[in-house]
């Protein structure tokens, strides 16, 4: 059990959402960055707005784990909004 608890946790952090979801997040991820599914997928991202004028747009950040949201989830409720982004 300890050895799988690692194994999960290795370069990941214990976060939770402004929603209140649970989430195993990049280590690195800062407070505002976004979490996102993009469409037809099933694995959440947390991604980072570039404030720089030449690089518009997000930087990808990594994959995580969102208690609620894995496998489609986020676009089984209405509260799923799709936007367009540029990584």
């Amino acid at each position: 059990m300890r050895k799988a608890f690692r194994s999960a946790m290795h370069c990941r952090a214990f976060a939770i959402t402004k929603n209140g979801h649970f989430c195993l997040v990049p280590r690195g991820t800062r407070v505002n960055d976004a979490i996102v599914v993009l469409q037809g997928g099933h694995i959440p991202f947390v991604i980072r707005s570039q404030d720089d004028a030449a690089k518009k747009g997000f930087e990808l950040i990594g994959e995580t784990y969102v208690h609620g949201i894995m496998k489609g989830e986020a676009f089984n409720n209405n509260s799923a909004q799709l936007k367009k982004i540029r990584l």
